[in-house]
């Protein structure tokens, strides 16, 4: 059985979820609208998206890893988020929300930065790059 993980990126208006093949190739993909959800809606709405992915794939897939970045800061010691543009989010616990569904697969939360210059790093335009530099220009700034 192939490998596979679940990728999810978590935005102040949207959650867009993806599965990847550990080559890289983009099997899946859908976006839901976060309208006027806020704390644990948010949260629900996360473990529904990663459910129905598992779903429709996990017969063709072994699902190894979960992956999401949020808008906000994850903090690895608390294993909680803040993000600013979710209301509710001020220390939200999504790395315990995540194991409802996880299956085993291991977990990674960081925030949308860093997974930013990963993307890059692995199948993007920094990739074989020694250095590399990414800045984000949305609702906030960052680097």
């Amino acid at each position: 059985m192939d490998r596979a993980v679940i990728a999810l990126d978590l935005g102040g208006t949207k959650l867009a979820g993806a599965l990847f093949s550990d080559a890289g190739t983009l099997l899946h993909r859908q976006v839901n609208p976060l309208p006027a959800q806020r704390g644990e809606a948010v949260g629900d709405l996360i473990v529904q998206t990663i459910a129905e992915i598992q779903k429709i794939f996990s017969s063709q897939y072994f699902i190894h890893s979960i992956g999401i970045c949020v808008p906000g800061i994850y903090r690895s010691r608390t294993k909680c988020v803040w993000a600013p543009n979710i209301p509710g989010w001020e220390n939200y616990p999504l790395w315990e929300k995540l194991q409802e569904v996880s299956k085993g697969a291991q977990v990674y939360i960081d925030s949308d930065r860093a997974c930013c210059i990963l993307g890059e790093l692995w199948q993007g335009a920094a990739r074989q790059c020694r250095d590399a530099i990414f800045m984000t220009v949305g609702t906030g700034i960052g680097a």
